[in-house]
């Protein structure tokens, strides 16, 4: 079971993928929040342009501890999705 996002050490995120469009990038993390809504419904979402030339938009789950974004990953990853975390 994934570790729900803990606020008092909240600087990891899981990004679930990058889209052409800030909705692409909003849908899929609201899709990824239904299906699993452990750990993912309570943790912020955040949609941002990519740093290079804002080409792609990043969609994470924010406010996780890095056990919590570790095990988050890992829980998608045993679904068949794709993900990575990594410290903010």
């Amino acid at each position: 079971e994934a570790a729900a996002p803990d606020p008092a050490s909240a600087v990891w995120f899981v990004q679930v993928g990058a889209f052409s469009t800030e909705e692409a990038a909003r849908a899929r993390l609201d899709a990824v929040s239904r299906a699993m809504p452990e750990p993912f419904g309570a943790a912020e979402r955040s949609a941002l342009p990519s740093e290079d030339d804002g080409a792609l938009w990043r969609a994470r789950f924010t406010g996780f501890g890095e056990d919590g974004a570790r095990s988050a990953c890992d829980s998608l990853r045993a679904s068949g999705e794709r993900c990575f975390s990594g410290e903010s």
